[in-house]
């Protein structure tokens, strides 16, 4: 394969994150993306890349102002989560600081892609999720209220996975702010908000406590 003999360079390469001259992080990017995607499992290169990329996101020294190389780092952490399978839960606590970051990040396809990541990292790492996703809670329904739609409705689902595997009492701080999308100016918004709603009737844990209030949303669907 293309990324045979790449494990020893790696720990060399992936310093060049962090490096000034942005069109040496761009292919350092390219780089990393390309033997993340290529190979089988990424689990062995998780230990190395994890670390500069919590130092990307939550080091002023070394954030990455290029929205464009904020994206390519999405695309290639959702490439890593992908071809880790489960192994990657030994790094939730970093995955979650990542996300808390990226959430908050003013361009709207870094957004997206970090709902779809946070979606796969709650269903791969359910256990570990569960004592540390509600960090992201917050900074989800601060993104509810995104001017783009798109972005709007990946909050949406990205918030349904989360609440699947986060304490029970947080489900009371959502669902006020998912009815108010029920008047979103978006049908596919107010659509999302009801198919989330359908899941967690379904698969909510404890759902039976909070049909009371779940229900409602249903029924203004109709």
């Amino acid at each position: 394969r293309r990324v045979h003999g790449y494990n020893e360079l790696l720990p060399k390469i992936i310093p060049c994150l962090l490096d000034p001259v942005e069109k040496i992080r761009e292919m350092t990017l390219d780089m990393l993306t390309t033997i993340a995607e290529d190979t089988e499992n990424a689990s062995e290169y998780l230990p190395v890349i994890i670390p500069v990329l919590v130092k990307v996101f939550t080091d002023d020294r070394y954030y990455e102002n290029s929205e464009e190389l904020r994206l390519q780092v999405c695309i290639l952490i959702k490439a890593l989560q992908l071809k880790s399978a489960n192994n990657i839960k030994q790094f939730t606590d970093e995955m979650v600081l990542i996300f808390q970051s990226l959430l908050g990040d003013k361009y709207h396809e870094v957004k997206k892609i970090s709902c779809h990541c946070i979606s796969i990292l709650s269903k791969q790492c359910a256990e570990k999720f569960y004592y540390t996703a509600e960090k992201l809670i917050k900074p989800l329904i601060a993104s509810l209220l995104h001017q783009h739609y798109k972005v709007r409705c990946d909050v949406v689902k990205a918030l349904g996975d989360t609440l699947m595997n986060v304490p029970g009492k947080h489900v009371d701080e959502v669902i006020p702010h998912l009815a108010q999308r029920l008047f979103d100016t978006s049908p596919q918004v107010r659509r999302s908000v009801i198919e989330v709603t359908g899941i967690w009737l379904l698969d909510l844990p404890d759902r039976y406590s909070y049909h009371a209030k779940l229900i409602p949303l249903l029924l203004t669907g109709l």
